[in-house]
């Protein structure tokens, strides 16, 4: 059974299902990783107990701006224990790449997307949570974003797209298989709308749609379009498939819309809860390893890079 935890992030344990994550043992920098742990810090391949190899993992002390979420760890790469490997991102907005291995055509994965920021005691909406299986194709690219495009206080949409949204905007929202929309940002006295809900009264912006932007609040507020939330007096709206609404003055925005594939789920984050995405599959149990390379920075975009052909995978 493969175990993983991202040290210092318990939301990293909630949603890596159905593999459940061991009891949790405290690292520090320059220590020896406990068997499925990912280590803080680390950004070269390494090897703990139970033939587990862990990749690209560092901890910083904010998340990028605009992500709508409180600060938490930063987490991007995968680990592998045997056939069972898992990828998980948070803490980042910038887009990543993972290559799918040879032999993989089906990954599950849990996608959170950001809560509305908060205005005093004011709550923002809370982000949206989808769980599935997908498919996909062996050598193909898989682009995720984390709590994207959240402007003005909208929580933003947790993503993953078989085109790049960093490369060709309109072309990458299109191609995004998965949506996990944010929540609607608040302002004083007025709440943001969850994922997919308007925000309260006559003023309150509109949750995305399917097929469109949530409107404005009363009071000419912006509305949502593809992928991001609208802006306005009030609160903004949330990111997501379409972006909610702005609300008007003294009202909060709507959620984003969600993408669910057929045959997987959507609820509703808990309260706190950090956008996340988390990808589960099983690779040819007979030939081990992984590798953990982030790729070039210079276009704001990291890369899990392929767990196949550079790795020694190969399909059966």
């Amino acid at each position: 059974m493969f175990e993983t935890r991202v040290a210092g992030a318990a939301d990293m344990a909630s949603f890596l299902r159905p593999w459940r994550p061991p009891r949790h043992v405290a690292i520090g920098e320059g220590e020896q990783m406990d068997s499925g742990y990912w280590h803080s810090g680390s950004t070269r391949l390494r090897r703990a107990a139970g033939a587990v190899a862990v990749v690209g993992v560092a901890t910083a002390s904010a998340l990028t701006a605009g992500s709508g979420v409180a600060a938490a760890d930063f987490a991007v790469g995968c680990a592998q224990s045997g056939p069972f490997v898992t990828c998980g991102y948070m803490g980042t907005t910038d887009e990543q790449k993972l290559i799918v291995p040879p032999g993989v055509t089906k990954m599950h994965v849990t996608v959170i997307g950001g809560a509305g920021t908060d205005s005093g005691t004011t709550k923002g909406g809370r982000g949206g949570v989808v769980e599935s299986d997908i498919a996909v194709t062996p050598g193909s690219t898989l682009f995720i974003r984390v709590g994207a495009d959240g402007v003005g206080g909208g929580g933003g949409a947790s993503s993953i797209a078989t085109k790049s949204i960093a490369g060709d905007r309109n072309a990458g929202l299109e191609s995004r298989i998965v949506v996990a929309p944010g929540g609607g940002g608040a302002v004083v006295g007025g709440t943001g709308g969850d994922a997919e809900s308007d925000a309260p009264g006559a003023a309150g912006g509109k949750a995305g749609t399917a097929t469109a932007g949530g409107a404005g609040g009363a009071g000419g507020a912006g509305a949502g379009a593809l992928g991001v939330g609208g802006t306005g007096a009030g609160g903004a709206g949330g990111a997501g498939l379409y972006g909610g609404g702005a609300g008007g003055t003294g009202a909060g925005g709507g959620g984003g819309s969600y993408l669910v594939p057929q045959g997987g789920t959507s609820k509703l984050a808990d309260a706190g809860t950090q956008a996340v995405v988390a990808l589960n599959f099983s690779v040819v149990p007979d030939l081990g390893g992984l590798l953990g390379g982030l790729g070039s920075s210079d276009t704001g975009s990291g890369d899990t890079g392929s767990l196949g052909s550079s790795a020694g995978l190969s399909a059966s």
